[in-house]
């Protein structure tokens, strides 16, 4: 075993100076070889083969993997039909979030090849915080890094994700202002040569059903105008732009056992605005939400509540409907409320909280807050307004 911890601390020494190693790679060079022996029997040693499961979604440890030799994959939902995946090699480390928060995984990871992964629990690591406090500095330095550069990461998403923001914005403002205003001059005037009197039927009779495709094309691009980016939503803000939404609903059938009655009360707003991105995020959210609900939820009653007080914007969305097991993250993509990561992150991003309770058979809570810049006053206005999602007639 000593001789296997010696050639295990020379293979880590090694890692500290290979050049293939990345930024984002556990730097074992800034340990000792008594802080690295102290490491090493603080773990132990797991060795996987191609193909093996090293962490699964439905995995409840909260275990830190240290990867020492050879290759894993990182396969991380995006949505129910989309998966990212990540290669990493030697000095890589996966797990780090559920061992420092101890929540459910968000990823799992397969083996691509033979490799050994040094495995630290949070109760080993408690201990080398008394028996070798050195050391465990260092640990959660290294930790501290290498979440550090992941977060900037994340920064960068958050930028690219507001630039696409941006061109959504620019798109349905051009499809709006010019493309759906030039079908509607063309829709008035086909109807004007229609008019003519002098006119065949057959022709007039063309004419009309040309007006007719003219309108319903005009009807589906503001449909597609509305899922890229909503013209309410620019002009009008989030209130107006989510009681479009929801009174859009309204006009469609869907497949549910009873109808939907959902009540939406919005308070603190008055003609105030909340700062953009906050707006766009919180319409996608609640896009989200409602969608959520009325393909997976069988519900009969909704409850949306937005609110602005006087530092922070707080919802929540309440259904009665079958709800599920939020402790299992296989129900993310099983029960289609994958959407419910999308979710919190929207909220986090602004350094808000979001909070998710569901139980089977008990219906489903999404609720939130974000802060913002404290206002001197809060508008005293209040209103609820109820909309009634039909079913599909059989």
């Amino acid at each position: 075993m000593i001789e296997r911890a010696e050639q295990l601390i020379s293979l880590l020494r090694a890692r500290a100076t290979d050049a293939i190693v990345g930024p984002q790679a556990f730097d074992f060079g800034q340990f000792s070889s008594d802080e690295l022996k102290c490491l090493l029997t603080t773990g132990f040693v797991e060795h996987f083969q191609a193909d093996d499961s090293v962490i699964g979604l439905d995995d409840h440890s909260t275990d830190l993997y240290i990867l020492l030799e050879g290759q894993v994959e990182v396969r991380v939902p995006i949505t129910q039909d989309r998966t990212k995946t990540i290669i990493l090699g030697p000095a890589s480390v996966v797990g780090e979030v559920a061992f420092l928060d101890g929540e459910p995984r968000s990823a799992e990871v397969i083996a691509r090849s033979s490799c050994s992964l040094l495995r630290i629990s949070r109760e080993a690591a408690e201990n080398l915080e008394e028996s070798y406090p050195s050391a465990s500095v260092r640990l959660f330095q290294q930790l501290g890094t290498i979440l550090g550069l992941r977060l900037r990461r994340l920064d960068l998403f958050d930028a690219t994700e507001i630039a696409r923001d941006e061109e959504r914005k620019a798109l349905a403002i051009e499809l709006h202002d010019e493309t759906m205003a030039e079908l509607t001059a063309l829709t008035m005037e086909v109807a004007i040569l229609g008019s003519d009197r002098g006119l065949a039927d057959g022709l007039r009779h063309s004419l009309e059903e040309t007006r007719e495709r003219v309108k319903s094309i005009n009807v589906r691009l503001r449909e597609i105008v509305k899922g890229v980016y909503p013209a309410e939503l620019i002009s009008l803000g989030l209130v107006r732009a989510l009681t479009s939404y929801l009174d859009n609903l309204t006009l469609r059938t869907i497949s549910n056992p009873t109808t939907i009655s959902i009540t939406f009360e919005v308070s603190g707003f008055a003609s105030e605005r909340l700062p953009e991105e906050i707006e766009a995020d919180l319409y996608r959210l609640l896009q989200q939400s409602v969608s959520n609900l009325i393909q997976h939820s069988r519900s009969s009653t909704v409850r949306i509540e937005l609110s602005w007080s006087k530092s922070y914007v707080t919802l929540e969305v309440a259904d009665n409907g079958i709800g599920f097991d939020v402790s299992n993250p296989k129900n993310d993509l099983r029960n289609g409320h994958f959407g419910l990561a999308n979710i919190r992150n929207r909220i986090e991003r602004h350094g808000g909280e979001a909070r998710i309770i569901s139980a089977d058979g008990k219906g489903t809570s999404i609720s939130g807050w974000i802060p913002l810049t404290e206002r001197p006053d809060v508008p005293s206005d209040a209103k609820v307004l109820s909309f009634v999602l039909p079913i599909e007639v059989c």
